[in-house]
Order: structure tokens, then C-alpha cells, then sequence
């Protein structure tokens, strides 16, 4: 495109004006003073080669272009010349695009060591010597003063993270991590009330791990979520901001600048966000970078793809996501977050609960001078932590394991107590996520397991085993604390139950999808409905086993063969165990007979229902439905009794 409107310009008397080149002392032209058009043109028209083709390899190799890239991008430029191509001078410029990139590669490099050396010393200077210097140094690197500036404060924040390491030395002992531990629960609950001694442990742990991000292979997110506000949220953040390593704490954050910051040389960030809650939901679509980065980051060697324009070339490049995360915000977050996060679910406090007033003049010393002690003993013992394997307490699996490994590393690297501390909180977090509330999903499949077993002998006659739609939707609504009857909004304003329509759309996800069942024994008319066994897949693979007392099995007897054995279909198609009066488990859990794992986690069917011819329903010796339902059948369901069967 930049040719063609060139061309069209030269054909209407335009001419092209001699570049105006200000080295920028290093014998190369400043990149953004260069005219990248203007470059083009001078090779397209074989005038200027040698300079041309030299500007253009230097600008682009400083704007991050692949040297093989730019190699090639330059040739196709110069076969596209109007200049003959069988001349000398055009084949030696040619051959030579080779050897003139490297040069613009070790010019780059020298050049940049020379900027970073000369920023460094910018970094250094009060603000009224460098407000004098500012200007001459910006001319002579060739720079922006707003570029040299932001180039200058970010130096100035790497100084001030390396000062805040001090140096190891040789005559003065490593602290003590169980010392340094404690200084630092002790810090943090001198001004956060925490719900519980396990938050306290898991928040002191949290803060230490990131003193040694680069020794795991992954990172947990620490999440302060409450109901209300004035819970501590906030609070908890504030005491974080100076006991973290590499610290950034912005308001309002881009995504690049969280991009560009994850992949600072000086390792990676501890980033904090409050109010986290304005990040999610439908009304958040201009974060939508930025969950992406507290999304992926939580493993080491993640990274975040994206495109750049460099002239007219587009080049892809990945930049480092790999951070520690630390959240505060009101109400819930996407699942996607939470399992990757340690949730300290904080509570207004007491007024019998005192914390000290946090002044940051007084309060922010203190907490760098531990976070000092903290990053020195995490120097002491990172080649250590990097080959450590901890192990799980009991219940902690899967990426609950994840989550809390890098933090029982540190824990053991510490020693005495901080060990069986970190194992207590573990236990203790992943029970109560456990405990979370379902998913809307997750909630009906555990209530439709739910209404199967109190309708075990009606699926035990329906052929194939299953439960008609209207019995399931009744069913649904008269369970205790359910919100199915309510769920939806209406139009005018009031609530409307759940429907068979959403009741298809959610088991889909699942691989359950209604089909034809015959719930009548003696009869062939056929129902919509769901059938059994794809259930009890989903059961297995979402759901713990199914809790039952001794009362509730026995309960389950055989009734005549031509009608089902309850106990039978308890056994084939549910995993369950039993337990006592207090809910623990006295037994294992029963596997399902009716299924078989295979290679790669599939079940296939190892016994295919075997249905008992029926005899007509008319006929003497027919089994009576009324007395194996135990109840009349005008009362089995409200949809059948007088009702001309539908064919949904």
C-alpha cells in the first residue's frame, strides 16, 4: 500500500525529499526519526541502497523482527526494484543483505548496552539533576523525552527491587526461615483480622513463595473475597505490598504493562489486584486481557501470544505470563480462578477482634525490613526448594496439589512447626472448597442422583431403567432448599420453574439426552424421558459416591422379577457407601457393576439390560403396578393419573 501511494504521488509532481539523518552519536540514525515509506521507496527506486537497506535493518531489528525475518523481507524489497537486476552494483547490495543485518544486530546490541548504561545513570540522579540533564541526553540517544522518562522510572523501580535484596554475604549467616516466617505472621496479623488461624498461615505462606516464583513450577493466586465490604479485603493487600518480591500494585493496570512486566529481565512480578470483582462478568468485556493473564500465568513457562505491525510487516511474538496473584474483591469469581487459588474467605470482625492502625510512613519500613529478611533467606535456600518434592496430606490431589505445593515447599524449608501448619491449612481450604455451592450444572445433576434413588422402583420397572420427564420436573420442584421451581425471571416480573427444555440443554453437556421409555409394565405406550445408564456415567465422573445410612439400603429390597430388583439397580448403576449416624464413611465405596473402565477412562457396558418378558397387562398373574410402588397410582405421578400420555 505505502508503494502505491507513493508512485501515485511521484506521477502528480510530488517529489521525494532528502532524509534529514541526526545520529544519534552511535553513527546510527535515531529509529523514530526515520522515515520507514521513505526507506521503501529509496530501495524500490534503486536510489540510496547501501543506506536505505542499512536504516531499515536496524529499525527493524530494534523493533524485535527476527533477523532471518528481516533478511528475507529486505530481499523481497530489493527484487522488487526498478533497478536491473543483472546489474553489478544492485547483485552485490544483494548478496551482501546477509552481512549488513549482522551489523545492525551487533550494533543494536552495542547500542542498547550503551542506552541501559546511560539510563542507569539517569536512574541515579536527584530529580532536579536530572531534570537538567534531561532534554541533551534524550537528543543525543534519540529519543522522545516522554520515552527516555518512562525508560528512566522504570530503571529507577528495578534499582529499587534490587536494593531491597541485600547482597549475600559471606561472614554473616542466612536468617533463620522459622524466624522469618514469624516475623511475618506476626506482621500480618498486627493489622488483619483473619477468620481463622489456617488464613493467617496460608497468608504468610502466600507471601513468602514469591520470594522464590522462579524455583516451582507453578504459582497460586490468593483470593480476599468477601459478602460485604469492610471486611479486611483491602487491608490484607495493603500489608502484602511491602513483604512481596518484585511488587506491582497499580490502579487500573493495561494489559501490557502487566505483559511487559511479567517478562522483566529482573524476574517475575508479584502483581496485587483490588476489586478484582469489576475484572469478571458480562459488563466486563474491556478486561478481557487481563483475565486472560491471571488466567495463564499461574504456570511457569506460559505465555501470551499476540501480533505486532513493525513498517509494513506483521510479526507474531510471545510474551511471558508467568506471575504471582493476589486478588481482593466482593462477591464470587469464575471457576477458571478459583481452582487455581488459595480463597480466604474473609468476615467483618469483632469488636472484640483489635488490629493496630496502618500508617503507611511507619507501617511500610517495617514490612520492607521483613520482606528484606525474607528475600535473603529465600537466596539461602532457592537451589534447595527447586528440587523439592513435598508431600500431600491426605484429600489434597489434582490441582489442589498445584495449587498448595509451592507453598508446603516453603513450609519445609522452614522446618519446626511449619510444616504440620501448612498441612492443617491445606486440609482445611480444600474442605471448605469442597463445600462451595455447585455450579447451576452441578447442582442438577446431584439432585437428579437425588431423584432417582427416591424413585428407585419406578426406574427399576421402566424399560429401559429410567424416569419419564414430567416425573423428573415434579420431582425437581419438591426438593427441599430447591431453587428449580423459581429459577427463571419472567416478563412480568415474577419467576417461572425450570422446563424440559432446559432440563435437554444442560444434560447435553453432559452426553445425557432424553429418549423413549416404556414406564408401564405390561404396557408398550411410550414416554419421553431420560434413561439410566448415561446418568450414572455423569454421576460417576462429577459427583462423590452417594452417602446412605444402613436404613436407606435395607430399605432397598427385591421386589417379583418381572418388575426390577431396586437392589440390583442400586448396585449396577450408583457408586454409594455407607455411613454412619454422623455421615462418616464405615465402608468403601461400592463400584458399579454395571460398567468397566476401559483404556482412556471409558466405561463400557460389561452386562446389557436384560428386560423379563412381561405378560399383557389384561391377563391373570399380571403383576399389580399399584402394590410394587407401594402407594396408589393415581398418587405415582400428577401427569399420568386421568392424563392422555404425551409423546414428549
Amino acid at each position: 500500500m505505502v508503494d502505491d501511494i507513493v508512485a501515485l504521488m511521484l506521477n502528480h509532481g510530488y517529489q521525494i525529499a532528502a532524509a534529514e539523518r541526526k545520529p544519534n552519536g552511535n553513527g546510527h540514525d535515531g529509529g523514530d526519526r526515520v522515515d520507514w515509506g521513505q526507506l521503501y521507496e529509496n530501495i524500490r527506486t534503486g536510489r540510496d541502497y547501501h543506506a536505505s537497506l542499512r536504516d531499515l535493518a536496524c529499525n527493524m531489528v530494534t523493533a524485535g523482527t527476527d533477523p532471518g525475518a528481516v533478511v528475507n523481507i529486505l530481499r523481497d524489497l530489493m527484487e522488487k526494484s526498478e533497478a536491473p537486476h543483472d546489474a553489478e552494483r544492485w547483485q552485490s547490495r544483494y548478496d551482501d543483505i546477509p552481512r549488513l543485518v549482522d551489523s545492525a544486530v551487533d550494533l543494536v546490541r552495542k547500542t542498547k548496552a550503551q542506552v541501559d548504561a546511560e539510563v542507569a545513570r539517569l536512574a541515579q540522579l536527584s530529580a532536579r539533576d536530572y531534570e537538567q540533564e534531561r532534554r541533551q541526553v534524550a537528543r543525543k540517544l534519540g529519543f522522545r523525552t516522554g520515552k527516555l522518562d518512562d525508560e528512566v522510572e522504570l530503571e529507577r523501580a528495578r534499582q529499587k527491587a534490587k536494593r531491597k535484596v541485600p547482597p549475600p554475604n559471606p561472614t554473616q549467616p542466612a536468617p533463620n526461615g522459622v524466624d522469618v516466617l514469624a516475623l511475618t505472621r506476626n506482621y500480618l496479623k498486627k493489622y488483619v483480622a483473619y477468620p481463622s488461624p489456617h488464613a493467617l498461615h496460608a497468608h504468610t505462606l502466600l507471601v513468602a513463595h514469591t520470594h522464590l516464583l522462579e524455583a516451582f513450577d507453578s504459582t497460586p493466586r490468593g483470593a480476599f473475597l468477601s459478602a460485604f465490604p469492610g471486611s479486611g479485603k483491602t487491608r490484607a493487600l495493603e500489608v502484602t505490598r511491602p513483604l512481596v518480591c518484585r511488587l506491582v500494585s497499580t490502579v487500573n493496570p493495561s494489559a501490557n504493562y502487566l505483559f511487559r512486566k511479567a517478562g522483566d529481565v529482573a524476574g517475575p512480578p508479584t502483581v496485587l489486584f483490588d476489586e478484582i470483582d469489576t475484572f469478571f462478568g458480562p459488563k466486563a468485556r474491556e478486561h478481557e486481557d487481563l483475565r486472560g493473564f491471571i488466567n495463564s500465568g499461574h504456570r511457569k513457562g506460559a505465555t501470551y501470544g499476540r501480533c505486532r505491525v513493525v513498517g509494513n510487516s506483521v510479526v507474531t511474538e510471545d510474551s511471558p505470563v508467568y506471575a504471582a496473584v493476589m486478588m481482593a474483591g466482593i462477591g464470587w469469581l469464575p471457576d477458571t480462578i478459583l481452582s487455581r487459588s488459595v480463597i480466604i474467605r474473609m468476615q467483618k470482625r469483632l469488636e472484640s477482634e483489635k488490629v493496630a492502625q496502618f500508617r503507611a510512613r511507619t507501617s511500610i519500613p517495617e514490612g520492607e525490613a521483613i520482606g528484606a529478611q525474607l528475600a535473603a533467606w529465600a537466596i539461602s535456600v532457592f537451589d534447595a526448594a527447586k528440587d523439592m518434592r513435598p508431600e500431600m496430606p491426605e484429600g489434597v490431589e489434582d490441582r489442589q496439589a498445584d495449587v498448595w505445593e509451592p507453598l508446603l515447599v516453603v513450609a519445609d524449608l522452614a522446618g519446626a512447626e511449619w510444616p504440620t501448619l501448612a498441612r492443617e491449612a491445606a486440609v482445611a481450604f480444600v474442605k471448605a472448597d469442597n463445600q462451595t455451592p455447585p455450579s447451576t450444572k452441578l447442582r442438577l445433576l446431584r439432585d437428579l442422583r437425588q431423584v432417582f434413588w427416591e424413585n428407585l422402583r419406578t426406574v427399576a420397572v421402566t424399560r429401559p431403567k429410567g424416569l419419564l420427564t414430567e416425573t423428573i420436573l415434579n420431582a425437581l420442584y419438591q426438593l427441599e432448599d430447591s431453587p428449580w421451581r423459581t429459577i427463571n425471571k419472567a416478563a412480568n416480573g415474577g419467576r417461572e420453574p425450570f422446563d424440559w427444555n432446559e432440563l435437554s440443554r444442560h444434560m447435553f453437556d453432559f452426553g445425557v439426552e432424553p429418549t423413549h421409555l416404556r414406564p408401564y409394565p405390561g404396557d408398550d405406550t411410550q414416554r419421553r424421558g431420560y434413561p439410566l445408564r448415561p446418568l450414572a456415567t455423569a454421576w460417576r465422573r462429577y459427583l462423590p459416591p452417594l452417602p446412605l445410612d444402613q436404613k436407606a439400603v435395607t430399605a432397598v429390597t427385591p421386589v417379583t422379577r418381572a418388575v426390577g430388583d431396586t437392589r440390583a439397580v442400586l448396585d449396577e448403576y450408583f457408586a454409594w457407601v455407607l455411613v454412619d449416624d454422623d455421615g462418616k464413611p464405615v465402608t468403601g465405596v461400592t463400584g458399579v457393576t454395571g460398567f468397566e473402565p476401559k483404556g482412556g477412562g471409558q466405561e463400557t457396558e460389561v452386562r446389557a439390560e436384560t428386560e423379563a418378558p412381561e405378560p399383557d397387562g389384561k391377563a391373570a398373574g399380571a403383576p399389580n403396578f399399584a402394590e410394587v410402588l407401594g402407594r396408589p397410582f393415581d398418587d405415582w405421578s400428577p401427569f399420568d393419573a386421568g392424563k392422555p400420555r404425551n409423546r414428549r
